[in-house]
């Protein structure tokens, strides 16, 4: 059997390891940290929710049912759109801002930071999906609305083609009509590019605000995420060891994608929304690409992909490990800034989706095969661990008689191991000092039994 206090203390210094890898997030090119998040929580967003007549809504903290944290594991399909409710960008986490629930509800989320003056670029890439019902005779101002900005702190004005004021009914684009209720308006999921290099060493915010119908009859909601890395929205531009060639990917949703084969803009590549390019360019080759947003929802940009190389993660996976029948293990390490973990076994696993997930039980040597990608660079490795099994025999065998008189040989109690640590006990008295080995013979009548730990 497990020493159960020498488990508990080891499984302790596990978890507060991993929160201070957690808070040693530093790694060029990345988001501020949890802007995208992946913390699982709203750590450095400032939740709101009120009233639609009760602006600025007070500070009320993440609140259930209107600030809600979709999980990629358990995530569905939105009721009304059909659309998932999980952003299709590849994180683990989004966020659901309101509800279906009537009540002239508003919400609000936000995210103040200041745009460090050593970066040389900075960007920004958000998602958004919207639902809003669409009722008759009322006007604008009544109407359910979602709105997305990014404001400069300093001036208090908003960053231009990034202020969306969505409003049921109006004219604006993009919207349709629900295929089970023809009184609601949905928008998939769409992204928004947001070149931020003029505002390096200001502070910004970045904004969403749902509101239900004024009139207390109708609902608004709407689904968010943004992107982890914030030095370009352009993958795939690292030469990753072993790789024969490239794929650069530009954000998806956009409405034409136009690649050139320099900074001259005079050669186009194509007009899809990847750039394949085989073998590999020369590192610091510069491949822009223009992408036109659909019209009504953000301003054209140009996007410019230098290629660099990168380096495969190191091996995650952790040992081997040997567990006891009918438990669990924790395998793999604490997880790495902006990398992305993906576990698969014929095996129980708690999460294949983190980096130190808990595997097991298993009946036989079971092995977990894990993919770690850089989300920075793209570069992925495989690691392997295997989980065996391992049982303890707890068969007493006792040589001699189980009574016997003071002056006859007593009976001596015996356990089949010769290589894991043992502890004699008897039933009232407990640990019977000194006696560890495979053999006890008892000097008194009593119960007695063995400990033995693997």
């Amino acid at each position: 059997m497990w020493m159960g206090t020498k488990l508990k203390k080891y499984l302790l210094f596990w978890v507060c390891f991993t929160c201070v890898c957690l808070k040693a997030n530093a790694q060029p090119g990345l988001c501020p940290s949890n802007l995208d998040f992946e913390m699982g929580d709203f750590t450095g967003w400032e939740c709101r929710a009120g009233v639609t007549s009760g602006f600025p809504l007070p500070v009320t903290g993440p609140v259930a049912g209107r600030h809600t944290l979709i999980d990629a594991n358990t995530a569905g399909t939105d009721p009304y759109g059909f659309f998932p409710e999980m952003c299709p960008n590849g994180n683990g986490y989004c966020v659901k801002l309101g509800n279906n629930i009537n009540g002239a509800q508003a919400e609000s989320i936000s995210y103040t930071y200041t745009i460090p003056s050593t970066v040389t670029s900075f960007s920004m890439l958000f998602y958004y999906a919207v639902v809003l019902e669409n009722p008759a005779g009322h006007a604008p101002t009544e109407q359910p609305r979602f709105r997305a900005r990014i404001v400069d702190v300093t001036t208090g004005n908003p960053v231009p083609c990034v202020d969306f004021d969505f409003v049921s009914g109006s004219s604006t684009g993009g919207f349709r009509v629900s295929p089970v209720n023809g009184g609601v308006l949905y928008k998939d999921w769409t992204p928004i590019s947001i070149n931020l290099n003029a505002y390096i060493g200001r502070t910004i915010m970045l904004e969403f605000i749902t509101y239900d119908c004024s009139r207390n009859g109708h609902f608004g909601y709407a689904y968010l995420d943004v992107g982890t890395v914030c030095n370009g929205a352009i993958t795939g531009n690292y030469i990753c060891p072993g790789d024969p060639g490239i794929t650069l990917n530009a954000p998806f949703g956009f409405f034409a994608y136009t690649w050139y084969s320099d900074i001259t803009f005079s050669t186009i590549l194509a007009t899809t929304q990847s750039l394949t390019l085989n073998p590999p360019p020369a590192v610091g080759s510069v491949f822009p690409v223009i992408i036109d947003p659909f019209p009504g929802f953000g301003c054209k940009d140009t996007l410019y992909a230098i290629v660099d190389v990168g380096a495969k993660p190191a091996p995650a996976a952790g040992p081997d490990k040997v567990i006891c029948g009918g438990t669990q293990i924790q395998i793999g390490g604490p997880p790495l800034a902006a990398h992305q973990y993906a576990w698969t076994s014929p095996g129980p696993i708690s999460n294949p989706n983190i980096s130190n997930p808990f595997a097991g039980p298993v009946s036989a040597p079971t092995e977990y095969y894990l993919t770690i990608t850089d989300l920075v660079t793209g570069c992925s490795s495989q690691d392997t661990t295997v989980v065996s099994l391992t049982t303890t025999d707890t068969l007493v065998t006792v040589s001699g008689k189980y009574s016997s008189c003071i002056n006859e040989t007593r009976a001596t109690l015996s356990v089949n191991s010769s290589s894991v640590p043992v502890q004699w006990f008897e039933q009232t008295g407990g640990a019977i000092p000194g006696a560890t080995g495979i053999s006890y013979t008892p000097t008194a009548s009593g119960v007695y039994w063995a400990e033995l730990t693997q």
